[in-house]
């Protein structure tokens, strides 16, 4: 049985939150920005990820079947998970730090070829990480009991929930966090105060000019509305954000770091905005 956890946390079909407490729970949703618990099926499915042919399908179907030995030849799958490297590095990263311990010798922590492994009383596990800016990604697989979880997250703080998914959910407490440097949720440093912003009156009349659709990629479009004298945008079907407005051309998100300015053609048509975020300035152009 494998776990797949989309949006917050993924819980067996047939029993409830398996223990975890509500302040876990809505620690889980704040980190993920999640508003749904995806539901384990039979057959590995799970709402919202019914088509196994998007790629945290094809994820699961290769864990299941390196899982379950299947498509594989024995002995391939054998050397897969087989250590071919000690690990003694005192942490994943930097790559060169030459900093070593012996904290996981116990647990006989060590790559195969492709994958992380250590020892555990529920067998061999393996697994892999993933991590960009605003995402965070983990699987592991435990071959004894033939189970294992899969965690996607939209979030950079998202493995501060890895531990406690594992000890909760899979009851393993052997999860090597400090060399992953994986800092538990209840640990993680408070978020900085939002930037300070002198908000000025734009008549609404004005306003009415920045009301549009603006085309990020194919797939994100922006939508700026007015709502009397307020202005909001939206991200596809993402909650609306309340802008304020610093001059009659320059905004900012009254719930986020995010500011927007607008540009204009010579005519004095609005033709796109730029987000300035985490100091970039990204152009979005506007489609109607």
């Amino acid at each position: 049985e494998l776990l797949h956890l989309g949006a917050a946390v993924a819980i067996e079909s047939d029993q409830a939150v398996l223990g975890l407490d509500a302040q876990l729970l809505l620690g889980v949703l704040a980190l993920l920005d999640a508003a749904q618990l995806m539901l384990s099926l039979p057959g590995l499915l799970a709402l919202g990820l019914e088509d196994l042919r998007q790629p945290a399908g094809l994820l699961l179907r290769l864990l299941q079947a390196l899982l379950q030995g299947r498509d594989l030849n024995k002995a391939t799958r054998e050397q897969m998970l087989s250590p071919q490297v000690q690990i003694f590095s005192k942490h994943q990263f930097p790559s060169l730090a030459t900093e070593t311990t012996t904290e996981n010798k116990a647990i006989r922590l060590s790559y195969g070829l492709g994958w992380g492994l250590y020892w555990t009383p529920y067998g061999r596990a393996f697994f892999k990480e993933g991590h960009d800016e605003g995402w965070r990604h983990y699987a592991v697989c435990f071959d004894k009991p033939g189970t294992g979880i899969l965690i996607m997250t939209n979030s950079s703080n998202g493995e501060g929930i890895y531990n406690e998914l594992l000890k909760t959910l899979l009851k393993n407490t052997l999860t090597p966090i400090e060399w992953e440097q994986f800092t538990p949720y209840n640990q993680l440093p408070p978020h900085p105060p939002l930037k300070q912003h002198k908000e000025v009156a734009v008549d609404p009349k004005l306003l009415d000019q920045f009301v549009g659709r603006y085309q990020f990629t194919p797939e994100i479009i922006l939508t700026i509305t007015r709502d009397g004298n307020r202005l909001f945008v939206q991200q596809n079907d993402e909650p609306q954000q309340e802008l304020g407005a610093e001059s009659e051309r320059q905004f900012f998100s009254k719930v986020a770091d995010d500011e927007y300015s607008f540009e204009f053609d010579s005519p004095g048509n609005v033709t796109r905005m730029v987000l300035h975020t985490d100091g970039k300035d990204l152009p979005i152009k506007r489609v109607d």
